[in-house]
C-alpha cells in the first residue's frame, strides 16, 4: 500500500549522512547502546543522543569540539570523518582594513538580508566542498 503521506514518499535531498547519522551509524557499527559509548566517551548520554540529533550542526565551537574529539575517540575514528568541523573565531585585529569594512557592512544589514547572505554562504561552502565552483 502507498503512503497517503506525500512527505514520507518524497526522496531525500541530502547526498550524504548529517553527523548525527555518521555517529548513530559509527555506534551502530561498534554495537554500543548511547549509554555505553557515554561511558567510553566520558560524557553524558544526553550528549549522545544530542549529537545524534544534530543538535550541535557540523560547525562546532571549541567547548564543542572536545565533545566531538571524545566521541569519535571512543568510536575509533575522527571528528572530520564523522562530518564535523572546528568553528574558527577570528580576532578582528587579525583583519585587514578591507575585510574590517565587509564586516561592518554586513552586519550592518536588516535580518532578512543577512539570514540571505548566510543561504548564500552555506550554499558555497556545500560547493566548495563537493569541489564545484
Amino acid at each position: 500500500m502507498l503512503s497517503s503521506n506525500p512527505v514520507a514518499s518524497r526522496p531525500s535531498r541530502r547526498e550524504h549522512p548529517t553527523p548525527g547519522e555518521r555517529v548513530r551509524a559509527a555506534r551502530t557499527r561498534e554495537n554500543l547502546t548511547q549509554q555505553e559509548l557515554a561511558v567510553r566517551a566520558k560524557k553524558h548520554i544526553n550528549t549522545i543522543a544530542n549529537l545524534e540529533d544534530d543538535s550541535m550542526g557540523p560547525r562546532v565551537t571549541a567547548r564543542g569540539w572536545q565533545t566531538v574529539v571524545a566521541v569519535a575517540k571512543a568510536l575509533g575514528t575522527t571528528p572530520e570523518e564523522l562530518g564535523y568541523r572546528r568553528k574558527h573565531r577570528v580576532r578582528a585585529r587579525e583583519l585587514t582594513a578591507e575585510q574590517r569594512d565587509v564586516v561592518e557592512d554586513i552586519l550592518s544589514l536588516p535580518k532578512d538580508e543577512l539570514t540571505a547572505i548566510r543561504e548564500i554562504l552555506r550554499q558555497f561552502e556545500a560547493r566548495r566542498r563537493k569541489g564545484t565552483r
